[in-house]
């Protein structure tokens, strides 16, 4: 399985208030980071409503989960409830793509290395 960040980690990076440019997850051979860019945007979210409950509960519901709520101590619960919802790692691809996030990945002996957006795209 892949290494991927809460919706609660990623609302950390997409909403501007906060002083967040990087958030990791680090695993025991391999780390992920995302980065803010100057490009990155809230754009589609009302500014009046969009606090970390929010953006969680959107980003799950649209995909396919059932959103639990935010427990203090555990994090965010949320759970598939259809077949074809996507993989955690596959929805942090859609925040990144949503709102120009950067994802790097490399392991405790290698460099970084991007990985989405692709280098190679034109």
């Amino acid at each position: 399985a892949h290494l991927s960040f809460s919706m609660g980690d990623l609302y950390g990076i997409v909403y501007q208030g906060t002083r967040d440019y990087i958030e990791a997850v680090v695993g025991s051979d391999e780390n992920l980071f995302v980065f803010r860019t100057r490009n990155s945007t809230t754009t589609g979210l009302d500014s009046t409503i969009f606090n970390q409950n929010a953006f969680c509960k959107f980003w799950y519901e649209q995909n396919g989960y059932e959103f639990l709520g935010i427990d203090e101590k555990r994090g965010e619960k949320a759970r598939p409830v259809k077949k074809d919802a996507p993989s955690i790692w596959e929805l942090n691809l859609k925040v990144a793509k949503k709102h120009d996030l950067v994802f790097y990945e490399g392991g405790k002996d290698t460099d970084l290395v991007k990985i989405f957006p692709s280098s190679n795209r034109k």
